[in-house]
């Protein structure tokens, strides 16, 4: 009998939990198009900017920080980093990317969205 009542409960929450969501979706859906739509695909756009940019940007970048720092291997090529260095540093920047939006999404459900973005 515990058993069942319990389900019963969950049902319950689930059900609720999807009317919540459904009646979220509404008021999306009856919203009308105002600044804060605007602001809203800024900011994402201005995330997914900053966050390919650094993706694609560590090739050159590796290049040129082998050139700054990396060990002179001859005078034809000059300097650059080892293999290893260099796939360390091209490897860090997508972990990064990947614990930074973790993180900051983690921090976005306890202070909230809004305030993230503000």
């Amino acid at each position: 009998m515990s058993d069942t009542h319990s389900s019963d409960i969950q049902k319950s929450q689930d059900y609720s939990l999807a009317q919540r969501r459904r009646a979220a979706l509404e008021q999306v859906d009856r919203a009308g198009f105002n600044r804060f739509h605007v602001k809203v695909c800024f900011v994402a756009g201005v995330g997914f900017f900053t966050d390919a940019y650094d993706l694609f940007a560590i090739n050159i970048a590796s290049t040129m920080i082998g050139n700054v720092y990396g060990p002179s291997t001859s005078k034809s090529t000059g300097a650059s980093l080892s293999a290893n260095q260099d796939l360390g540093l091209k490897v860090a920047s997508p972990v990064g990317t990947l614990i930074g939006q973790l993180l900051f999404g983690w921090l976005a459900d306890i202070v909230g969205r809004k305030r993230m973005c503000e």
